[in-house]
């Protein structure tokens, strides 16, 4: 298996019910969520970075904006997604698991555009504890009150 470089999705591909049909969801509420992710990339309020293989299936994405808050120019990820069924799995081509490779994946782009853009952090909200955990361990940490945590790079 050959996997393809992440690739943004535009036009067709940013259709809701086929883009979602890629995918296997443990509830509605993923589902949904990905729909609504779609729904802002077709509006150019989030980049939708799709990792496929050269058959075609589609293993995962990672969804990015650019923000600045309180002083933190951050690459944010709106949402990073991994398919039920492969949550988990290591892949040797991708040196691990999809989400630890979508998160290299950003950190990449995030290096790239800080020539350009005074990137400080890459940011995200952890929708659960098990993922805020999950981000902690891979450096993520919390500067303030509120739910977003960083990665400073």
């Amino acid at each position: 298996m050959a996997f393809d470089p992440p690739q943004i999705l535009a036009g067709a591909a940013l259709l809701p019910a086929p883009f979602s049909a890629r995918f296997k969801y443990t509830d509605a509420d993923e589902r949904n969520y990905v729909v609504q992710t779609v729904k802002l990339a077709a509006k150019d309020r989030t980049r939708i970075h799709l990792l496929a293989d050269d058959a075609v299936n589609s293993y995962g994405f990672v969804a990015l904006t650019l923000a600045v808050s309180d002083n933190k120019p951050s690459l944010v990820i709106d949402y990073l997604f991994t398919s039920q069924q492969y949550r988990g799995v290591s892949f040797p081509e991708l040196g691990g698991k999809i989400s630890d490779y979508l998160i290299g994946f950003t950190i990449q782009v995030a290096s790239m555009l800080r020539q350009p853009v005074p990137l400080r952090f890459i940011a995200l909200q952890a929708a659960t504890q098990e993922l805020e955990s999950f981000y902690h361990k891979r450096a993520f940490m919390k500067l303030d009150a509120t739910h977003w945590m960083f990665l400073r790079f």
